[in-house]
C-alpha cells in the first residue's frame, strides 16, 4: 500500500503499475487524470483494517488526496477504498481497487 500511495503522490503511471494490475483503458484514464494536476498527496488517513487469508489480502482504507489541479484550483477529497491484493512470489500486488 505504501508503494501505491507513494506512486499515486507522484503521479508516475510507470511506478503505479509496478504494484498494480493496469489495463490500457486504466492506464490512460490514469495518465488524463494525473495530466490535468500540477501535484497530488496520497495518504492514509487512520488505521487501514487488513485481512490475509492465504496469499490473497483485502485492505480498507480511507486515501486523502490533497489535488492541485492545473488551473492551480486546490482540493482535498477523501475516498473510502477497498484494495485487493495477491501474494506473487513473496510480493503483494494490487488486483483491484473499488472505491
Amino acid at each position: 500500500m505504501d508503494a501505491y500511495v507513494a506512486a499515486l503522490s507522484a503521479r508516475d503511471v510507470g511506478e503505479v503499475a509496478k504494484v498494480r494490475d493496469l489495463n490500457a483503458a486504466t492506464r490512460a484514464g490514469l495518465e488524463k487524470v494525473f495530466g490535468g494536476m500540477r501535484s497530488q498527496r496520497v495518504s492514509i488517513v487512520g488505521d487501514p483494517r487488513i485481512t490475509i487469508d492465504g496469499g490473497r489480502a483485502r485492505v480498507e482504507a480511507t486515501l486523502r488526496h490533497d489535488v492541485e489541479q492545473s488551473s492551480g484550483e486546490r482540493r482535498q477529497n477523501d475516498v473510502s477504498a477497498t484494495v485487493i491484493l495477491n501474494r506473487v512470489r513473496n510480493q503483494w500486488r494490487i488486483v483491484r481497487v473499488s472505491q
